[in-house]
């Protein structure tokens, strides 16, 4: 009976909602159409309204303005006597204005350019002189007088008519020095802002009203408002707010700017008069609702009668197959989808018997698999068993061990136990350089790692491990465990400390070899020197200052040999400006007179390839710095860089006198050049020359690599 209920009561409600789903949709489109439209139209309304009585009010202040400037320039009031003064000032007081706005101005100063008052007339009281006083603190003096600009005052009320009032001050210039000389203040009657609001009319309800910046209402179709000095905020944005009267209302405000002041004229219009078209379909709506709510809800129980009786036979016969009844048929009421049911119904039910045998059979098929497994885990278990490195299995999410073979000796597992926790002793994962996590650089790289850690035996032994990891994925492929081993290599790594060990020693042995050779060869030049000092012969004094220079070049060598700290290669830009300048110092060239620039960043060579390459160096340098410069003066260019495949290009160029013309190079019976063509040789390289604009060898060579030797 609660399932009929419950059928009944679905398909009335479902019935309903598709009957008064597009009409209340419909409605609300429409109803929102009518208010945004509405809404528009009486906002844009408002507008133009403000914008009219804002050019009014702009126009009517502008005037005033024009007048006052154009007072200003036609009469040098400044350089009047006083008579002349009062008479002008009374002349401009007396401007008569429209039919409805006499009396413009309430009065009329004339201040100097201190802020003393010259002259003044009024329309209620009677000045003379004794009356006038200064102003020159005043911001309507103060503030032109400084910006040489038009000023205009706030509006201020008078206490006892309540008539509003403003200020207008302009300056009066000298036309040649165009410095301020004076000022005229006029004080404006704004009455005429009083009709302008009046004037405008908002439906049948709105009103308009002017505030200043402050917020004050200083115009309003009800005086006692603008009286009482009653302040409300102008919304920034036109729209739906509440009004200075606390009632919902459209709301527009427009802005004026005088000069520093600025002014918003407020329309606003009661909601229930400004969107009452807009209540109207609504109201509508909701009548049409109802008229479709009845008509579903009588449709829907025609419909029930004729859809539920052939559902209720369904779920009888459903009821008796869950209770084992398979022999239970759906009965046919129509030939219409209800029957296709049943029809469909009937043949499910054979398919379930067919299933269910099916399914039986598989299970059998399935313990049988099961034992299988079983008997395979078994084996397996014994092979990792049987295995004398520690094998496990851990979960990549949690670093929990999943399994263990007996060498890993963790005891049984519960399920909870971590890697860190039980080889390490820790509480936390591996994040340290001593023990990076395995697990952590497979799920980086998605590869097998291997790294090396510190673990400890059951007996609370140091054991340095090599721990191997291999990544296991899932069908997303995702890493979803890690198989580790490890294996101990505390002995190897003792074994490995004593190779560092005794290569450190022999490397230590080569530096001081070279450190040695380096001494013994400055023995040698330091002989050679004093040998120098006592031959008079200027050749032989050359040969020998010549092979203190080769000795020199291969003591350097040994020397940066010696300093740098791999021992094997030396680098060359550094080399080649030392070289260089032990040469200019060797023959006595003023540096200011023979410059060098080198070029060999980022070139290193080995000892069997800086040797002649440094000794080339010394010979086609010692040879500029002999031939190339009879007056002392010149440059000295040399460029060391890689051209590919092993080979490097060294460039010596100098802007001296260049070679003989008549001078092979390559059959030279000079010693220098003899060594430059050997050396070449030596590194399996070629020589250019080019005699154009001074001398250049370009030098192409391949680096010798050193051969160990087993």
């Amino acid at each position: 009976m609660s399932a009929k209920n419950s059928i009944r009561k679905l398909l009335i409600i479902s019935l309903i909602i598709l009957s008064i789903t597009p009409v209340f949709l419909l409605s609300g489109i429409l109803s929102w159409q009518s208010y945004f439209v509405q809404k528009i139209q009486v906002e844009d309304i408002q507008k133009k309204q403000s914008l009219l009585a804002l050019d009014k009010i702009s126009a009517y202040i502008h005037e005033q303005d024009i007048a006052l400037g154009a007072a200003a320039k036609t009469y040098d009031l400044i350089e009047m006597d006083r008579k002349e003064q009062y008479r002008t000032l009374a002349k401009l007081l007396s401007v008569p204005g429209d039919h409805r706005h006499r009396d413009i101005y309430s009065s009329i100063a004339l201040l100097d350019s201190k802020g003393k008052e010259l002259a003044m007339v009024s329309r209620s009281l009677f000045l003379t002189d004794a009356d006038l006083g200064e102003r020159s603190k005043s911001d309507e003096f103060a503030i032109p007088f400084k910006s040489g600009e038009t000023y205009y005052s706030p509006v201020y009320f008078d206490e006892q008519t309540g008539e509003p009032f403003l200020k207008i001050s302009k300056p009066i210039t000298d036309l040649r020095t165009t410095q301020v000389k004076g000022m005229l203040v006029a004080e404006i009657r704004m009455n005429y802002m009083w009709d302008v609001i009046a004037d405008i009319h908002v439906g049948k309800s709105g009103s308009a009203y002017m505030l200043d910046r402050n917020g004050r209402v200083i115009a309003h179709p009800n005086p006692s408002i603008v009286l009482r000095g009653t302040f409300f905020k102008a919304p920034e944005q036109p729209g739906i707010t509440t009004g200075i009267s606390g009632t919902k209302v459209v709301l527009d405000a427009e802005k004026i700017q005088l000069g520093d002041q600025l002014f918003y004229i407020v329309t606003e219009l009661p909601v229930k008069e400004a969107l009452k078209y807009t209540y109207q379909s609504l109201t509508t709506t909701i009548i049409l609702l109802i008229l479709t709510l009845s008509c579903a809800i009588v449709l829907g129980y025609v419909l029930v009668r004729k859809i539920v009786r052939p559902i209720e036979s369904l779920a009888g016969t459903a009821h008796a197959i869950s209770q084992g009844d398979f022999a239970q048929k759906a009965r046919r009421f129509r030939n219409d989808e209800t029957g296709t049911l049943s029809d469909t119904f009937n043949a499910m039910t054979s398919k379930l018997v067919e299933t269910i045998n099916t399914l039986e059979r598989q299970m059998t098929e399935l313990k049988q698999a099961e034992e299988m497994i079983t008997g395979q885990n078994e084996m397996l278990n014994n092979i990792l068993n049987s295995l004398t490195h520690p094998f496990y299995v851990i979960n990549a999410d949690d670093y929990k061990i999943i399994m263990a073979n007996s060498a890993a000796e963790f005891g049984a597992l519960t399920g909870t136990a971590t890697c860190y926790a039980l080889t390490h002793r820790s509480e936390k994962p591996c994040e340290d350089i001593e023990h990076p996590c395995v697990i952590k650089q497979i799920r980086e790289t998605g590869k097998p790692a291997i790294v090396e850690h510190i673990h400890y035996d059951k007996e609370g032994k140091m054991v340095i491990a090599e721990v191997h990891g291999y990544p296991v994925f899932d069908k997303t492929g995702n890493i979803s465990q890690v198989i580790e081993y490890t294996i101990d290599i505390t002995t190897r790594k003792k074994i490995e400390e004593q190779i560092k060990a005794s290569l450190e020693e022999k490397v230590l042995l080569l530096r001081e070899i070279h450190h040695r050779v380096k001494n013994n060869m400055q023995i040698i030049s330091s002989i050679l020197n004093l040998q120098s000092g006592y031959i008079k012969d200027t050749r032989t004094l050359a040969v020998l200052r010549e092979s203190k220079n080769r000795i020199d070049v291969m003591a350097l060598i040994h020397e940066k040999l010696y300093q740098s700290k791999s021992l094997a290669r030396i680098n060359f830009q550094e080399y080649i400006d030392e070289l260089v300048t032990s040469l200019l110092i060797s023959y006595g060239a003023n540096t200011n007179l023979i410059r060098s620039e080198i070029h060999a960043e980022g070139i290193s060579f080995e000892i069997n390839t800086a040797i002649p390459c440094g000794l080339i160096i010394n010979e086609l340098v010692s040879n500029s710095l002999k031939h190339a410069f009879p007056d002392g003066r010149g440059n000295i260019n040399i460029f060391l860089e890689a051209a590919g495949d092993g080979r490097y290009t060294l460039t010596i160029r100098d802007d001296g006198v260049g070679l003989p013309a008549g001078l092979d190079y390559q059959k030279s019976v000079t010693l220098g050049l003899k060594l430059v063509n050997a050396l070449t040789g030596q590194l399996d390289g070629s020589i250019e020359l080019d005699r154009e604009m001074g001398t250049t060898f370009r030098i192409t060579f391949r680096e010798m690599r050193h051969k160990t030797t087993v």
